[in-house]
């Protein structure tokens, strides 16, 4: 059990707990998931570190096929400049590996920035803490168990 799913049962929210098998050198995680657990790529939302300029950590979440802007999210976070944290300070901060980093039971609090396409969904797929192991809650819940703050992040082409 991780301290997600630890988490959302200490809680009594309601989520659906989804397992599949990642190969090990696949690196496309949401894409991964999305292909194993035949759920649109929509519907999978990273979870991605960043460092503002001011020296503050945030995290960030998009759709598995999308992108973040960093300029959009500095602006949203009321910073001049973001930039993606390496993995092993990501994996340092969170207590979870790569691929594997969900937003619920993180080691320490970050403010949480999430593309508000999310509120176009029904339900949304996160990471349950490890490779392989997804989390579906209503967008509402994730919002409001990690305090995100909802706008265009989402690196336009």
């Amino acid at each position: 059990m991780t301290p997600a799913i630890e988490l959302l049962n200490r809680l009594g929210h309601p989520f659906e707990l989804l397992e599949y098998d990642h190969p090990s050198n696949s690196k496309d995680y949401g894409v991964v998931a999305s292909l194993a657990l035949g759920i649109q790529a929509q519907q999978i939302y990273k979870t991605l570190l960043w460092q503002l300029n001011t020296q503050a950590v945030v995290v960030a979440m998009v759709a598995a096929d999308s992108h973040i802007s960093a300029k959009a999210l500095a602006k949203l976070a009321g910073a001049k400049r973001a930039e993606m944290l390496d993995a092993r300070k990501a994996e340092s901060l969170t207590g979870y590996l790569i691929g594997g980093i969900s937003p619920f039971g993180q080691k320490r609090e970050f403010p949480f920035y999430i593309d508000d396409t999310i509120s176009e969904l029904e339900t949304v797929y996160v990471s349950g803490g490890q490779r392989g192991l997804e989390i579906g809650v209503a967008p509402s819940l994730l919002v409001e168990l990690t305090g995100a703050s909802l706008g265009s992040i989402k690196h336009i082409d």
